[in-house]
């Protein structure tokens, strides 16, 4: 892929690897770091941050938005989808996120968070995208917006370093590494079934329900 050495196939694999929490695979990379240094990023200073790289960026790994669903089902499926995405939408409402730069801590609208960025996350932050604790103590996250009821999960650098877009901190602080960000976040996941025309109810499609019945 452009300017970066791996392939579409491989970026995919490194989606898989997050998602599915494989931590085997992701200790094969080299761990969290390796995974960054893949990612051309570092631990500690970020990315440069500079506006062209940014742009690469989001040519290469897209923006950290999600496109609203088209108007092409019949009126009835369409107003629950389009409620389903305007309660999740508003859920990531125009937040800003601490996170370093060129080795400067800056805050930034979620909607700029770009693949590479390393966030701090502190109690009360919503997780921004997907991405992988390089850093922290004590951390906890509530994954109730991903699964649609309450489940604190500890995360650490050694048994489960996998965070997710949606979840909220709800203990510790930490530093992450953001490794994909939109539609190929777990979130986007969600915000891309409601958009496809189908009638099925699907395990995932249940989950839509039921998350969007618990968002106030």
């Amino acid at each position: 892929m452009d300017q970066f050495n791996f392939s579409y196939d491989q970026l995919k694999s490194f989606i898989e690897i997050v998602k599915r929490k494989n931590l085997d695979r992701l200790n094969q990379l080299g761990g969290v770091k390796g995974l960054a240094m893949t990612l051309q990023t570092h631990v500690e200073h970020g990315i440069h941050g500079d506006t062209q790289e940014i742009l690469r960026r989001q040519t290469v790994f897209g923006a950290n938005t999600y496109k609203k669903p088209p108007a092409k089902v019949s009126a009835v499926s369409n107003y629950r989808q389009s409620k389903q995405f305007n309660k999740l939408s508003n859920a990531n409402n125009n937040i800003p996120v601490d996170v370093v730069r060129y080795g400067r801590r800056q805050k930034i609208s979620i909607f700029d968070i770009v693949v590479g960025d390393i966030v701090y996350l502190s109690i009360g932050d919503q997780i921004p995208a997907d991405g992988l604790f390089s850093d922290g103590q004590s951390l906890q996250v509530d994954e109730s917006r991903m699964i649609g009821e309450s489940e604190h999960v500890e995360v650490d650098g050694s048994k489960n370093p996998f965070l997710f877009s949606g979840a909220k901190v709800v203990d510790g602080y930490a530093h992450m590494v953001v490794t994909f960000v939109g539609k190929n976040t777990s979130w986007g996941e969600m915000m891309s079934s409601i958009s496809r025309d189908n009638n099925e109810r699907t395990p995932l499609q249940a989950r839509l329900d039921k998350l969007t019945s618990s968002i106030d």
